[in-house]
């Protein structure tokens, strides 16, 4: 359970209070962080973590009732926003995936009409890696 700060912070900021809303965060931002450290193993994605779990906390705050500890509800939060995250990143390798294969085809396509030879050469460097490729901008 909370301590009686705790738990007037918190009914405090569910009433609108900036003052013990900060005050809240500041209290949890190490625990949080240090959780979000542990799933992410990055300093700067655990950082976005906390402040996306703090933001989407802030947001919820009057659906928090105190059945939970206050923690507890913040490891709730951050942990969907976690799984939300790779959930994204999948959809967007996917579809990058795709937009790659489309490209190419278009390419191979291109060559055929314009009667350029589509050599082996050409399909070996389609696979080579984005990391490996240069880069002209």
């Amino acid at each position: 359970m909370e301590s009686t700060q705790e738990q007037t912070w918190i009914k405090q900021a569910q009433s609108g209070d900036q003052k013990a809303l900060a005050l809240l965060f500041h209290h949890y931002y190490p625990f949080l962080f240090k959780y979000a450290l542990k799933l992410t193993w990055s300093r700067e994605t655990a950082e976005d973590f906390v402040q996306e779990t703090m933001l989407k906390a802030m947001t919820h705050l009057s659906s928090y009732n105190g059945t939970s500890r206050f923690s507890s509800w913040l490891v709730t939060i951050g942990t969907r926003q976690y799984f939300d995250q790779i959930r994204k990143c999948k959809r967007e390798k996917k579809w990058i995936e795709e937009e790659k294969k489309h490209a190419l085809r278009k390419l191979q396509w291109n060559f055929g009409t314009h009667n350029i030879e589509w050599s082996e050469t050409m399909g070996i460097f389609h696979k080579i890696p984005d990391s490996t490729r240069i880069q002209f901008c």
